[in-house]
C-alpha cells in the first residue's frame, strides 16, 4: 500500500499494462469483434477476455516470484538483492531457475520458445488491428489483404531494425513510457466520444447548448482544477475541495438553465407524458444519449447492463484524466530514465506528439478522415447507401407516389404531418 501511495505514476503503468494486455486503445479488440457474428453476445464476450486476462496474469505473478524466491535460496541472499525485472528477469533470473530442474536444458529451451510464441501472437493481433481498418477503408478495400499484410509487416520491420541495436533495450523502454501516455488519452476519447459526445446534437436541440455547456464544464472542469491543486499545489485534501466546489457551482448554474426550460413550456400545449419534470430533465442531461445508444446496441447484441453507461460516461473519463496526470505527475516527462535527449528523448517525445495530433486533428475535424470509411451496415441491419443510392431510391419512390395516388399518398402525407 505504501508504493501506492508514495509512488502514484504505478497506477498509471498499471492501467497502461491492462490496455496493453486487453489490446484496449489498439483497436484490437475491434478487429477480433468484427469477425464475430453479428448477434454475438458482446458483453459476455468482454467480460469472459477480462476474467481470463487477470487470472492469467495473477497465476504468472506467483510464477514469477517462485522464481525469484528460489532464486534468492540458491545464491543464500534476500529476495530483495535479486529482484529484477523486465529483460533481466526472462533472460536472466529465469533461465537460471530452469536450468537447476531435472533435464534443465530442455526447460530452458522450451522457456525461449515460449517467449517466441509471446511475441509471435502479440504480433499478429497489433498487425490485424492496422490490416483490418485498412481493408475496411475506401483504398484499402481496392487491394488484396496479402497485400495489405505485406505492406504493413515490411514497415513495422523497418521501424522495427531500431530495436536490433545495441541501444535496442534503451529505446524499447523509452517509447514504452510515452507510449503508455498515448494509450490513456486513447482511453480517454474513446469514452468521451461515446459517452458525451455521441447523440449530443438531439441533446442540444431538447436542453439547449447553454445547459449541455455548461454541464461539460462542470465534469471535466471540476476534474481538471482538482488535478491542478493535487499536482501543482501538492495538496490532497485541497483537491477534494476544489473538485467539490467547482462541481456544486457548475450544477447550480446547469440546474438554473434547466429550470428555465421547464418554466418555459406551456402545461396548455404538452400532453402529461412529454412534460418536463426534474427527474425527467435530470436524465436527460445525464444519460439521454448513451442511454438511446445502448438501446439500439442491445437489439443486436443482447443485454448490456446500465453500469456499463454509467462506467463510460461519468467514471471512466475523469478516472483516465487523472490517471494521465499521475503518470506525468512523476516530472520525467522529456527526461525519462536519465536518457540523453538526442535520440531518446527526442523520438520517444514525438512518438508521443504524432499520434496524438493524428487523433486531437480526427476529434476537432472527423470531416478530414471521412475519405477512408466505406458504406457500413448501421445498427439497424440496414446498408447505408451511397449518395447515388440515395438519389436513386427517391427518384424511384417519386415515380411510384406519381403512379399511384390515392391511399398511400394520403398515409405519407398524414405521416409527415405528424
Amino acid at each position: 500500500m505504501s508504493i501506492l501511495l508514495t509512488q502514484p505514476e504505478c497506477w498509471s503503468l498499471a492501467v497502461s499494462q491492462i490496455f496493453f494486455s486487453v489490446g484496449v486503445g489498439f483497436g484490437v479488440s475491434t478487429a477480433f469483434g468484427s469477425y464475430n457474428e453479428r448477434d454475438s453476445p458482446a458483453f459476455n464476450l468482454s467480460i469472459i477476455i477480462a476474467i481470463c486476462n487477470s487470472l492469467f496474469s495473477f497465476i504468472a505473478g506467483f510464477a514469477v516470484f517462485a522464481a525469484l524466491g528460489y532464486l534468492a535460496h540458491l545464491e543464500g541472499t534476500n529476495v530483495d538483492d535479486v529482484a529484477v525485472s523486465g529483460p533481466s528477469l526472462l533472460f536472466g533470473a529465469y533461465p537460471v531457475v530452469f536450468s537447476t530442474l531435472p533435464g534443465g536444458i530442455h526447460w530452458v529451451r522450451l522457456l525461449f520458445f515460449d517467449l517466441f510464441l509471446l511475441g509471435i501472437d502479440s504480433a499478429f493481433s497489433l498487425v490485424d488491428a492496422v490490416v483490418t481498418c485498412t481493408n475496411d477503408s475506401v483504398p484499402g478495400s481496392k487491394l488484396r489483404k496479402g497485400h495489405i499484410v505485406i505492406a504493413w509487416c515490411t514497415l513495422g520491420f523497418l521501424f522495427g531494425l531500431i530495436y536490433a541495436t545495441d541501444a535496442g533495450f534503451n529505446f524499447l523502454d523509452v517509447f514504452d513510457y510515452y507510449i503508455n501516455f498515448l494509450l490513456i488519452l486513447v482511453g480517454f476519447f474513446e469514452c468521451f466520444a461515446l459517452g458525451w459526445v455521441a447523440g449530443l446534437e438531439e441533446q442540444i436541440v431538447q436542453l439547449g447548448h447553454k445547459t449541455m455547456l455548461a454541464y461539460m464544464f462542470t465534469n471535466f472542469g471540476s476534474i481538471i482544477t482538482a488535478i491542478g491543486v493535487w499536482f501543482g499545489a501538492g495538496s490532497t485534501w485541497g483537491g477534494f475541495v476544489a473538485w467539490i466546489l467547482f462541481y456544486a457551482v457548475g450544477m447550480f448554474v446547469t440546474s438554473y438553465f434547466l429550470k428555465q426550460l421547464k418554466d418555459s413550456q406551456s402545461s396548455d400545449d404538452l400532453h402529461d407524458a412529454v412534460k418536463w419534470t426534474w427527474k425527467k430533465l435530470y436524465w436527460a442531461l445525464m444519460f439521454q444519449n448513451i442511454n438511446g445508444y445502448v438501446n439500439k446496441m442491445r437489439d443486436v447484441v443482447g443485454y448490456i447492463p446500465f453500469m456499463w453507461e454509467v462506467l463510460i460516461k461519468h467514471v471512466i473519463p475523469p478516472a483516465l484524466l487523472v490517471v494521465f496526470a499521475l503518470g506525468a505527475a512523476d516530472g520525467q516527462f522529456g527526461t525519462y530514465g536519465g536518457y540523453v535527449i538526442w535520440p531518446y528523448q527526442v523520438l520517444g517525445v514525438l512518438s508521443f506528439c504524432f499520434a496524438a495530433i493524428i487523433i486531437l486533428v480526427g476529434f476537432a475535424a472527423p470531416g478530414l478522415y471521412s475519405w477512408t470509411f466505406q458504406p457500413q451496415v448501421n445498427l439497424d441491419g440496414v446498408s447505408k447507401s451511397s449518395p447515388e443510392d440515395e438519389s436513386n431510391e427517391l427518384a424511384a419512390e417519386s415515380s411510384i407516389s406519381e403512379d399511384k395516388p390515392g391511399e398511400e399518398e394520403m398515409q405519407g402525407s398524414v405521416e409527415v404531418s405528424a
